[in-house]
């Protein structure tokens, strides 16, 4: 049975995944828990919330991602989700950081609206859910001056040991997706390799990064099994063993 850190329901209905199926995986696939992560702050999760908030095994995070920048100031963010962080099943804030990829805004700015929902999730005491996205060195001397109190996830890691380690003497966890099975992610691979149990987790980032060898479609919280297949043979593992390791870690870390 399978846990997924990191899926966003509501980009998945966007791909024309229907809602039936996603709970389906949930209600009787081998999916042992899945965390539904916010985008969008307040503004999209009563919607999340009834359409898989009957789910015991599924929990949910509150946060503005960084493409959000501009759209709303940071105190308004961090007062908007404020009033959600004490629902019994928001487990974190996020998704939140930095991206350089695409112009969603200065470094300034987009460190604005990330601190601000730092010092939020600090007086909740809730982890936090960092995306990064050619951010590293910024984002490390954020987290540095605004450390996450109650830890977090680096989603989606693409990056060197070297970076995971200074991540890792954060405080932080590290998450990898389906990224980690394309041929070209030998880096990500070796990284993972790398990672102390303790601290390593999976996801599948749904509807992105479809993992080998379902490329080409809308990704699904039922495809992790390829990622923790590739993850278990990277540590030596059987399946079932590293699937046991990041049900313990992501409970912990949630305080599930």
């Amino acid at each position: 049975m399978y846990t997924d850190t990191h899926f966003h329901y509501q980009e998945m209905r966007k791909k024309d995944l229907s809602h039936a199926f996603i709970h389906t995986l949930f209600s009787e696939g081998d999916l042992r828990l899945g965390i539904d992560i916010g985008i969008r702050g307040h503004l999209d999760f009563a919607e999340r919330l009834q359409a898989m908030g009957d789910l015991e095994n599924v929990h949910f995070t509150v946060g503005f991602h960084p493409s959000q920048t501009g759209s709303i100031s940071p105190d308004q963010a961090a007062d908007s989700i404020a009033s959600l962080l004490s629902h019994s099943r928001v487990k974190a804030v996020g998704e939140i950081g930095m991206d350089f990829h695409w112009d969603f805004g200065t470094t300034d700015e987009q460190s604005a609206l990330c601190i601000a929902q730092i010092e939020a999730a600090n007086m909740a005491g809730l982890p936090v859910i960092i995306h990064n996205r050619q951010a590293t060195e910024p984002l490390l001397r954020l987290l540095l001056q605004h450390p996450p109190r109650a830890g977090g996830i680096m989603h989606c890691f693409e990056g060197s040991w070297e970076q995971a380690a200074a991540f890792l003497d954060l405080g932080m966890h590290i998450s990898f997706a389906g990224n980690m099975t394309f041929k070209r992610n030998q880096e990500i691979r070796e990284t993972l390799a790398r990672i102390p149990m303790d601290r390593l987790l999976l996801e599948t980032d749904s509807p992105y990064l479809t993992p080998e060898p379902k490329r080409g479609r809308p990704n699904h919280p039922g495809r992790i099994c390829h990622i923790y297949q590739r993850a278990a043979g990277l540590r030596g593992l059987e399946t079932a063993e590293l699937a046991d390791q990041v049900y313990r870690n992501t409970t912990e870390l949630f305080a599930l």
